[in-house]
């Protein structure tokens, strides 16, 4: 969400006008939905939104488009269901099991699961997250066009963390990285399709590296919406340039949707 405000601010005369809505790791009941009134449930949801000028209870029924950042399943979330097993099809699967069929081979370390039983799980999680909730109430309850955005993909400068996540530094000496980021924005799609008016935006292909992590020129200047200075080695936040491709297609979106 951070991203987005930044890129507004930087967006000049004729920026859209926004209600922001957000606090880091919003939890499930913290905001709930009466029909198509979003309302805080959390005292420190509240403090944040006065720190807005957002007051706590907002009619989406009564505004262009509602946004929902985040608050599904990350890169994250999807990296660690392959803790434990290969994906059937995948570079790493093929390379296991070609070093399995050998005379004398030891068994396979991991267990190999279907790419379809891994997409299903990633569906399962997402249906199941907050935002999903948000938007199937929203969507019984008022027409209101909705747009998803993912949470972007982690930074390329994951890789090269000392003695931290070594699973996406598997990911990629393996070759599944791609795979993986296609499964994501594949499970996000699948978990919306049910619901009328909801279009769910992939991430555009130029802030994407290596085919599953953004590129530092969209990591550069990350925000967040805490307080206080950006740790030297954070990997999670996207930058208002990322900000600014993804509000700029919300705007196009939008603005089609009007005709």
């Amino acid at each position: 969400m951070a991203m987005l405000m930044a890129a507004l601010r930087d967006a000049g005369p004729g920026a859209p006008e926004v209600i922001w809505f957000a606090k880091p790791g919003l939890a499930e009941g913290e905001a709930a939905l009466e029909g198509s009134r979003l309302c805080a449930r959390d005292p420190d949801l509240v403090t944040r939104l006065e720190s807005l000028g957002t007051p706590p209870e907002v009619d989406l029924d009564g505004v262009d488009a509602v946004v929902f950042v985040g608050g599904t399943v990350s890169a994250f979330g999807a990296v660690r269901l392959l803790q434990g097993h290969r994906v059937s099809g995948w570079p790493s699967a093929r390379a296991l099991i070609a070093a399995a069929d050998t005379p004398s081979a030891a068994p396979l370390k991991q267990p190999l699961i279907s790419e379809p039983a891994y997409l299903a799980a990633l569906e399962g999680v997402i249906r199941e997250s907050v935002t999903h909730r948000l938007v199937t109430g929203l969507r019984e309850a008022s027409a209101v066009p909705v747009c998803i955005v993912p949470q972007p993909l982690p930074s390329e400068a994951i890789l090269e963390t000392e003695k931290k996540y070594p699973v996406f530094k598997r990911v990629a000496r393996h070759g599944d990285g791609p795979a993986v980021a296609s499964s994501l924005i594949t499970a996000h799609e699948r978990a919306f399709a049910g619901l009328s008016g909801v279009t769910v935006f992939r991430q555009p292909e130029e802030s994407i590296a290596q085919g599953f992590l953004t590129a530092r020129a969209y990591t550069r200047d990350a925000v967040r919406l805490t307080a206080g200075a950006m740790p030297r080695d954070d990997v999670l936040h996207a930058g208002p340039a990322l900000g600014a491709l993804y509000l700029a297609r919300i705007r196009a979106a939008v603005e089609t949707l009007k005709i």
